[in-house]
This record gives structure tokens, C-alpha cells and sequence, in this order.
């Protein structure tokens, strides 16, 4: 199913993206001036979109199996421990669209090289909020069933390769999706994401909060530049 998502402006996200340290970097007027004016101009102007569908899942002693109309399986065993016990998973895939990512060739013609960063970075910390939205509808479909859901997972965490973002876009094609994927496995427009989320239905189970903007806390990366919580690899 076909959902219109909101733009959301995130000045704490697009400066972690830009690479912000409120302990060492300095802060510039002019730079909070140009967020805002940005994120007027493109809240305005882009809308970004996604996708839900959602399949029975089958999970063995040695695969996971999304029952698709052509099922594809998931070898991960990070992702496979996420899933425990899950019955259904849904994929879900959002964008920007390629008219972000004009807006950003063009910046960058025009020599609007700080626009462009800028911009850049709003629209990386607004696919992540869009994402975040379809979490929140997932999570209302699947509690009216009476399931809870696991934070999302997308191609590239952990062990799980990028080539799985051709089966998720694949399996979402009767929505026609207007993303695809490159030869490298990357989606185009640029500012797109994919995802899976699990159903299952034990209440008491410590998951990682659905409403969680970050997957940090699964992620095994540790050494990423852009984790919102440092030293996970230690309290783990």
C-alpha cells in the first residue's frame, strides 16, 4: 500500500549527519539561519512516499523464508535473532524521489555548495523520520492483529547483504515503487530506504522500542561514525 509521509525538519539529526560535535565544533548564526530557511523551502516542496507489505514468515532451524508470491529467504543470523519467534514480517521501503535529488545536482551547478550539504543532510535525517512514520503504521497494523513488532532492519546491518534490497523492492513491485536498485546494490532516487519489521506476539519480550529513531542498538558497526550511542559494543 501506497503511503504520502511528511518532510519533518530535524536540526539535531542533519547536523549529527553533517558531522557536528557540540563539543568541539563551534557554532555559526549563519548556519541555523540557512536550516531554516531551508527547511522551509523544502518541507514546502517534497513529499516523501512508501510502501507496506506484508508476508508470513517462516523461520527454520537454518533459514528464514518471507512467503512471498516467489518466497525468498534471509541468510542472516543477526537477522535471524531479531526475528525469534516473529509469524509475520513486513516490508517496507520509502523516498525523497528523484526531484531531491535534482534539487541537489542543481545546488551544486549553481555553486550553492553549502545549500547543497545542507540539503544533503536535511533530506538523509528526513528519509530516517519518513521511516520512522511507516514504523508507526506498521505498529498500528499489526497491534490491531494483535502482534507487537520489532524495530526495523534494513540491507546492510549487520550481516545482512544489500543485495536483499532487490528481493524487498521485488516483493513491493505491485505498489510500483519508484525506487530501484544500482549495480552495487544502492537504491536510487538516493535518499530511499528499505526495510523489514517483525511481527510477533510476546508482550513481555525486551525489544528494541518500535518508535526507536535509530538501530544502533542491533547494529554491529561499531565503529560507525554516525551512532547516536557510543560504546554500545561495551555495555552489550
Amino acid at each position: 500500500m501506497h503511503y504520502n509521509l511528511k518532510f519533518v525538519c530535524i536540526q539535531n539529526e542533519t547536523y549529527r549527519y553533517l558531522g557536528y560535535d557540540p563539543e568541539r565544533t563551534q557554532n555559526w548564526d549563519s548556519v541555523d539561519l540557512l536550516f531554516n530557511q531551508l527547511c522551509q523551502e523544502l518541507s514546502s516542496k517534497f513529499i516523501p512516499f512508501g510502501y507496506i507489505k506484508t508476508y508470513d514468515l517462516n523461520v527454520q532451524d537454518q533459514a528464514m523464508t518471507i512467503e512471498t508470491p516467489m518466497p525468498w529467504q534471509l541468510e542472516s543470523q543477526d537477522l535471524k535473532k531479531h526475528f525469534e519467534d516473529c509469524q509475520k514480517v513486513s516490508l517496507i521501503a520509502l523516498t525523497l524521489g528523484t526531484e531531491f535529488d535534482d534539487f541537489l545536482a542543481e545546488s551544486l551547478q549553481q555553486d550553492a555548495y553549502t545549500k547543497a550539504v545542507m540539503a544533503d543532510a536535511m533530506g538523509s535525517a528526513a528519509a530516517e523520520e519518513a521511516a520512522n512514520q511507516l514504523s508507526a503504521i506498521v505498529k498500528e497494523l499489526a497491534e490491531a492483529q494483535g502482534f507487537n513488532i520489532t524495530s526495523r532492519y534494513s540491507p546492510g546491518y549487520g550481516d545482512l547483504p544489500l543485495d536483499k534490497n532487490q528481493n524487498i523492492l521485488q516483493s513491493l513491485k505491485d505498489d510500483e515503487p519508484k525506487i530501484k536498485t544500482l549495480e552495487s546494490f544502492l537504491l536510487s532516487p538516493r535518499k530511499s530506504i528499505t526495510a523489514l519489521i517483525g511481527w510477533h506476539q510476546e508482550k513481555d519480550r525486551a525489544w528494541v522500542s518500535a518508535n526507536c529513531t535509530s538501530n544502533c542498538q542491533i547494529c554491529t558497526f561499531y565503529n560507525c561514525p554516525y551512532r547516536k550511542t557510543k560504546n554500545l559494543k561495551d555495555v552489550n
